[in-house]
């Protein structure tokens, strides 16, 4: 699902700059300049809806109708607003997207005002004080725009919040969580995206939370967040109906209050933590119970570089944080809200990834900042009244720096004992180059396998593509290879069929390879694991002429069968003249050495399938 920009090429399919415990990208319009149609008052004006202060507040004047307008600062890839209203909320109003790209003209922002505006939502008759809006639309201005007032005040609003889309969101949020009824706390706590209220269970082993995703996904990273009554011994298990269970991962002794369990390269509706071993006398207590389709594949450029804190804690040095041990951790002074940790790369690198993983001395706000000389830094990544102990930072355009910093200035717990403490801090760079512009690439269940398929606008010394297909997200093997088109600046599309995938998910990536020996891989795309069908065997296998399918397989109903080569292009289709198998011989003398699939239908749906290999 996560294709990266990188130096030689152009990948299409980018990802916006993320800032997520995983719940929601960043507030795009924190901090951002603002302009709004009225004001009432100096400390009420339209910055207050950006500042991340929800104490503060934009209030226009009386009458309709009203707007106010962010810069984003740059075109982006809008995906959700989030509307905080005080008491004097908006009845009747609408939401757009500006076209206009450029800066503001003068002080008035007269060329955005008076500019083309797209409208991604017309809201009416509302009377809540909280509206999330969802809609995808690029742009770099957002406006709302108030036509009738719910009160007889102005319009008024805590924060106006933007998102970005993400391609890997957390698929359990918001979803039907459960517990047991012995609950201390509701079990739909730990999946609300809230990094204050948290699931507890009763003060007794065993213990069960369950989550049900709506529909069978692609699972292959679980996180959670617990508070001090951790879960010592427990499984994560995965149902595709909720009763008959499958571990994914077994636990035992486990002692952090922030686990990530990653390439699980599993499939489920349901997923549940099952606690059998409490590591305190109290309960099972979650703040967050995440599940993504996807992992991370990047390398940790940070892993046992050096780090320089501001303060450290004892112990619990700077260099715990590099480690790549998620049981050691850095800690700062206690009760100090300014405080800072910074790695040194020892090499300028192009930074795509940043990933926080926090103890719970969480930080409440902090800067993600770079620099080449630890002098001089950039922020690349805010956060404002953060309270999850996951923060990962996605980079649409790598951002360059030798050395990387968190920069806290406000604690996300106040308890005096307490200053920041990082498990780990992540650095990753861009992944290799692609000499290709990939403009799309995807992996499509069909009824005849899984349907690879990508397009290129350009392509520089490209000898062509070899497909490879993983069962966990990690450990990849070839398919086939397809010839690429050289050097072009004309567009290209090309397909490939899987015709015997996988039974469970199946992650599909591209090892694109030079003319000079040189290759470098692409995005990874997950597809939901296929029913199960009974094999076809062929004897002999391989083979140099004929095969023929051995044992008596019936193929009742069947109506017809097709022989494919590696491309997925079908080669001989012909109807069944038995229900049985013996007798159905495939003649493979007229086509060269390589690998072929024997498919047989049954009114458009496979019910079986073999592979045979052809030898010279």
């Amino acid at each position: 699902m996560i294709a990266y920009l990188v130096p030689r090429m152009s990948w299409l399919l980018t990802l916006l700059l993320l800032i997520s415990h995983s719940l929601l990208a960043q507030n795009l319009a924190l901090k951002k300049a603002a302009i709004a149609s009225s004001t009432t008052q100096a400390e009420r004006t339209a910055h207050a809806a950006f500042d991340g202060d929800k104490n503060s507040r934009w209030e226009s004047s009386s009458s309709d109708p009203q707007y106010i307008i962010v810069d984003l600062g740059a075109v982006q890839d809008i995906a959700h607003v989030r509307l905080r209203w005080e008491g004097a909320y908006g009845k009747d109003f609408t939401l757009a997207v500006s076209s206009e790209t450029t800066a503001p003209s003068d002080a008035n922002w007269t060329n955005v005002v008076d500019g083309t505006w797209v409208t991604v939502q017309d809201t009416q008759g509302n009377s809540s004080l909280l509206n999330d809006c969802a809609f995808r639309q690029s742009g770099r201005y957002i406006r709302l725009y108030g036509t009738a007032r719910g009160t007889g005040y102005g319009y008024s609003l805590y924060e106006f919040e933007v998102y970005a889309y993400d391609p890997n969101p957390n698929l359990a949020l918001g979803k039907v969580a459960t517990g047991d009824v012995n609950d201390l706390q509701a079990a739909s706590n730990a999946v609300d995206g809230d990094g204050t209220t948290r699931w507890e269970s009763a003060h007794s082993d065993p213990q069960t939370i369950s989550i049900d995703l709506g529909s069978v996904q692609p699972i292959d990273d679980i996180r959670l967040t617990w508070e001090a009554a951790l879960g010592k011994d427990f499984t994560l298990d995965v149902s595709n109906d909720g009763t008959n269970w499958q571990t994914v991962m077994p636990v035992t002794g486990n002692t952090s209050t922030s686990n990530e369990y990653a390439h699980l390269g599993a499939s489920g509706r349901y997923v549940r933590m099952r606690g059998t071993a409490r590591a305190t006398p109290y309960s099972y207590s979650l703040f967050e119970f995440e599940v993504f389709a996807t992992s991370n594949n990047l390398v940790n450029q940070a892993i046992g570089k050096t780090g320089v804190a501001s303060t450290t804690q004892g112990t619990l040095t700077e260099n715990y944080a590099f480690d790549n041990d998620r049981l050691t951790r850095w800690a700062s002074t206690a009760n100090l809200d300014n405080a800072f940790i910074y790695v040194d790369l020892q090499r300028t690198v192009a930074i795509s990834r940043v990933f926080l993983v926090w103890e719970q001395a969480y930080g409440g706000d902090f800067t993600i900042d770079v620099s080449d000389d630890a002098a001089t830094w950039t922020t690349v990544g805010t956060a404002v009244n953060n309270s999850f102990h996951f923060n990962e930072y996605r980079f649409t355009s790598p951002v360059a720096g030798r050395y990387v910093r968190m920069n806290g200035t406000k604690r996300g717990t106040t308890t005096a004992s307490n200053g920041y403490s990082l498990y780990e801090f992540e650095v990753s760079a861009a992944p290799p180059p692609l000499p290709v512009t990939l403009t799309r690439f995807r992996a499509v269940a069909q009824s005849t396998g899984v349907r690879v398929n990508w397009a290129t606008a350009s392509e520089q010394h490209n000898a062509g593509f070899e497909v490879q297909r993983s069962a966990n997200g990690a450990d990849f093997t070839p398919l086939a290879f397809v010839g690429g088109a050289g050097t072009t600046s004309a567009a290209h599309a090309y397909q490939y069929l899987d015709a015997a995938p996988l039974r469970t998910s199946g992650y599909y990536r591209l090892k694109q390879l030079d003319t000079d020996g040189t290759f470098a891989y692409g995005p990874v795309v997950v597809v939901q694991a296929m029913p199960a069908l009974v094999p076809l065997s062929l004897y002999p296998n391989p083979t140099a002429g004929r095969a023929t399918v051995v044992g008596q397989v019936s193929l009742a109903g069947a109506d017809h069968w097709y022989l494919t080569n590696s491309l997925g292009q079908v080669l001989r289709a012909e109807a069944l003249r038995s229900a049985l198998t013996p007798g159905l011989s495939l003649d493979l003398q007229p086509y060269p050495a390589g690998s072929y699939v024997l498919t047989v239908e049954a009114g458009g749906q496979v019910v079986r399938r073999g592979r045979v290999q052809k030898i010279d």
